[in-house]
């Protein structure tokens, strides 16, 4: 099979299952009103009724097996397909060896030639396109072994499946059919990594290496479009520039990579304290910027005091407090991104100068911290 599932891939596995279970649907459903169909015609002989049993028994085991959802996905495929290749070829030794030239015999080898070639479809869409071609090109040579002795035999044409000639244009169609799914299972992979690829490129372009935040670049872009989405609706939003206290005395002291520690722990600690539709940055060094869609200057205020005293809980390194001061801005009508984020960055550096650990909004007004923890 495919190999082990992983959860970004669990939607397509949802909808393979839902395929599997309407194919056999859509199977039970046919085969029960030919095989009604049969026996108000007085067609439905003795062979004839008990294939019919067969398959529609088939079909309705698969339709269960489809739709139980404790039986795995890789499992239910072996299944299904050992099941239906194995009736197949089964059905068509019987029909050509035992039942052919019988009238009832033609209506079945029919239908399953109209059908077997649905087998190439279902192998492509359960295995990789290399294995995929073996194994539907073995499934070929088992139905040319099967049927060529037929055609071999029957030599003297009387009805249209004697003789060499209309199993020979079968068997190039079955080839067609291998190449075009093979043509079309490579595309679809090759366009598959190409996909992941571009979107790893996205990635980097938009992410901090480092704590995996969204860098300076994308946050910029979605402030752009929140102003366009304020500007024509007249929704507000805020943004929280915040900054680490005393990080050059973290780095001189401990080391760099002890910042980056505890850069990558803010980081983690911003992703859980904020909402969810809330969306945090790496601004720069140790500048983190925040951006508060739908939310007034005093519910950002309420949202940074709330991150400050996450951090000054929860943020440590080697046995020490650390904390971070924050400046609060709001969209105003006719503001732009300079401007915004200029206010903000003067509310920061305001806090900075009167002591730290605090947080104060554009108009540099401080929210009092009652319970301060001063950093090392």
């Amino acid at each position: 099979m495919e190999g082990k599932t992983n959860p970004a891939a669990e939607p397509f596995a949802i909808l393979r299952r839902r395929i599997y279970l309407a194919f056999c649907l859509m199977g039970l459903t046919a085969s029960t009103t030919g095989f009604i169909y049969a026996l108000l015609s007085n067609e439905a002989d003795f062979f004839r009724q008990v294939l019919s049993y067969l398959i529609i028994g088939m079909f309705g085991l698969m339709s269960l097996l489809a739709g139980w959802k404790r039986l795995s996905l890789a499992r239910l495929e072996q299944t299904l397909f050992g099941t239906i290749v194995s009736l197949s070829l089964l059905t068509l030794v019987y029909v050509l060896y035992r039942e052919y030239p019988k009238p009832s015999s033609f209506d079945v080898l029919l239908s399953l030639l109209l059908w077997f070639p649905g087998v190439y479809v279902m192998i492509f869409f359960v295995f990789k396109a290399q294995r995929a071609v073996v194994l539907g090109s073995s499934l070929l040579l088992a139905f040319i072994a099967l049927s060529l002795p037929h055609a071999l035999r029957t030599t003297i044409r009387q009805n249209v499946f004697d003789g060499i000639t209309p199993f020979l244009q079968i068997y190039l169609s079955h080839v067609f059919i291998i190449l075009a799914l093979y043509g079309f299972a490579v595309f679809r992979a090759h366009a598959l990594k190409q996909e992941q690829e571009a979107q790893a490129f996205r990635e980097l372009a938009s992410t901090d290496m480092l704590t995996g935040l969204s860098n300076r670049r994308h946050m910029t872009d979605l402030l752009e479009l929140e102003f366009k989405r304020a500007e024509r609706y007249d929704h507000p939003f805020s943004i929280i520039l915040l900054d680490i206290d005393r990080f050059k005395f973290v780095n001189d002291v401990y080391g760099h990579d002890v910042g980056d520690e505890v850069l990558v722990d803010l980081a983690h600690l911003l992703q859980s304290s904020l909402r969810g539709s809330d969306l945090a940055a790496r601004w720069g060094g140790e500048e983190f910027l925040v951006l508060l869609p739908e939310t007034s200057n005093s519910n950002a205020l309420i949202v940074a005091e709330n991150l400050r005293k996450q951090v000054a809980m929860h943020l440590t390194y080697r046995g020490n407090h650390s904390s971070i001061s924050s400046g609060v801005a709001s969209y105003h009508p006719n503001d732009s991104l300079k401007s915004l984020v200029k206010r903000a960055d003067d509310a920061l550096y305001k806090a900075k100068a009167q002591g730290r650990n605090c947080v104060v909004n554009e108009k540099l007004e401080t929210l009092i911290n009652e319970s301060p923890v001063e950093p090392a």
